[in-house]
């Protein structure tokens, strides 16, 4: 999970600094539109090219509907490493992990992706998750995409340690979508979600498996 901070920050200076992509939209009516601009945001950041080796990453607690977009990604993307095995030969080795979350695993989620990462090599690691917002016309409106990393946990849960290229030694991409808002009443804070989270989750998670599969599949 996104860090807040500099989560909102990222929005405001997504041009700025030439490091954040943001697509914002009203409603996901028009998927294909989306699909389209998540691929073009995620060639700002990566030149592709085939017969390379992607790890796909979905953080997150899929018990937890606001925080489930990584493992609604996972599930549906289209995996083939394991067809090298058998001589098939493929555009790119597709590789995907849902590492669960500490609460439930007991295992920092860094380190699950790090060794994964040691073991497997791949050329780059594509991490998924969810993120709290502040701003109410990001909530169910935004893609985030980044190549600055992320640190696991730092929105919904306890902070855990960073995922990015200083960590792993390889380029990391990351894509984060605004799934809940932090709102303060009477010197408390509250993280709430939209009444339709369940579909919007569903159908965000589908535009952007779609868009990852298209390019990389």
């Amino acid at each position: 999970m996104f860090k807040n901070s500099r989560t909102d920050l990222a929005i405001e200076k997504d041009i700025l600094d030439n490091s954040y992509e943001l697509i914002v939209f009203n409603d996901l009516l028009d998927k294909v539109k989306i699909k389209k601009e998540i691929m073009k945001k995620i060639k700002h950041f990566i030149k592709i090219k085939n017969n390379k080796h992607i790890f796909i990453v979905g953080l997150g607690n899929e018990n937890n509907t606001a925080d489930s977009i990584g493992p609604n990604v996972i599930k549906k993307i289209n995996v083939n490493s394991h067809l090298n095995d058998f001589g098939v030969k493929t555009k790119n080795k597709i590789s995907a992990l849902e590492p669960g979350v500490l609460g439930t695993t007991g295992i920092n989620t860094k380190k699950i992706v790090e060794s994964i990462t040691k073991e497997i090599k791949p050329d780059l690691v594509i991490v998924i998750d969810s993120y709290i917002t502040k701003d109410f016309k990001y909530l169910n409106k935004s893609i985030q995409i980044t190549n600055k990393g992320i640190t696991p946990g730092s929105g919904f849960s306890s902070k855990d340690d960073e995922i990015s290229y200083n960590t792993l030694h390889i380029p990391v991409l990351v894509i984060g979508v605004a799934t809940a808002i932090e709102i303060k009443k009477y010197s408390k804070n509250y993280i709430v979600s939209t009444k339709d989270i369940d579909k919007y989750v569903i159908d965000i998670s589908n535009i952007i498996s779609d868009a990852l599969n298209t390019i990389f599949g």
